[in-house]
């Protein structure tokens, strides 16, 4: 399950995953550890109007983090995002092996580990179509 930005009002910047195939976390876990504003919505650190992107970090950054710092911020002047005030962000889920989408990867995705485990078998025995 991937986001499509347009005003960015429900997408979380280092949580979500909307930029890439990853969350920003992901692929940038030592800047996202840094942020001042992890849990930040993409709107709030934002401009539409100028493209321009107000990440704040706890600290500056060493020598060593520059580097992703550079890399963070082309990754995000290559984006277009719609910022609409009307547009509403929309999920876009993922297709499972075979391109389809299911409901069961759609549960095995939002349960992930934590899917019960019923006993269809046992419950229901080998149930036959009428």
């Amino acid at each position: 399950m991937r986001f499509e930005v347009r005003n960015g009002a429900r997408v979380l910047l280092w949580h979500d995953t909307w930029c890439g195939d990853q969350p920003l976390k992901v692929q940038f876990p030592n800047l996202s550890r840094m942020a001042c504003l992890r849990d930040a919505i993409v709107h709030d650190v934002s401009s539409w109007s100028r493209s321009y992107w107000d990440i704040t970090f706890t600290r500056s950054p060493n020598d060593w983090e520059e580097e992703s710092i550079i890399s963070l911020l082309s990754l995000l002047a290559d984006l277009y995002v719609d910022g609409h005030p009307e547009g509403e962000d929309k999920i876009i889920w993922s297709r499972n092996s075979s391109g389809m989408f299911s409901i069961k990867s759609l549960c095995e995705r939002v349960l992930g580990a934590n899917r019960p485990n019923f006993p269809i078998k046992r419950q229901f025995g080998n149930l036959k179509r009428p």
